[in-house]
């Protein structure tokens, strides 16, 4: 359903299966506009997510607690071991193609459009420790209207 939040419907389809880094992906996308609208750029990006742990061990100081009366020295801080574990999350694009440059789309006309996404060779850079998630984000640039962006998850392995 479009609405005047989404002036563009945006539907994209592609072979659901596990792609090697190095492979390319053949995308197809079909574009409804509500209205006639300017289009500056459509464009398909492949973001990658990752998720990693690490524990360290870290040095603090604790307070020791004073033995007897008020008047005794003062008693040194003393410092012990503490672990501490960090999550980390980053997402990036790791590849990208444009499928439509300044064109026009026409009220009630489906825009297909097809493109071939290659996915990089290189590795992300927490590949060996990060649980990783991919997913296909194609974006719609319209003149005069806000982004639209449709997202579908796609199996990619490292």
């Amino acid at each position: 359903m479009l609405s005047r939040l989404f002036p563009v419907g945006v539907k994209i389809t592609f072979e659901d299966r596990p792609y090697k880094l190095g492979e390319t992906v053949n995308i197809s996308v079909e574009l409804d506009p509500r209205r006639d609208q300017e289009v500056r750029e459509g464009r398909i990006d492949l973001v990658c997510e990752e998720r990693w742990t690490e524990v360290h061990t870290v040095r603090v100081n604790v307070n020791r607690p004073r033995v007897g009366s008020a008047s005794a020295a003062p008693v040194p801080t003393i410092t012990v071991p503490k672990r501490v574990t960090e999550s980390h999350r980053e997402t990036y694009v790791h590849s990208s193609v444009v499928f439509l440059k300044d064109g026009r789309l026409q009220s009630g006309r489906v825009s297909r459009h097809n493109a071939t996404l290659l996915i990089l060779p290189k590795p992300p850079p927490h590949a060996d420790e990060a649980t990783l998630s991919w997913r296909l984000v194609t974006t719609v640039d319209l003149a005069g209207a806000r982004d639209i962006k449709a997202r579908r998850l796609v199996k990619v392995t490292a």
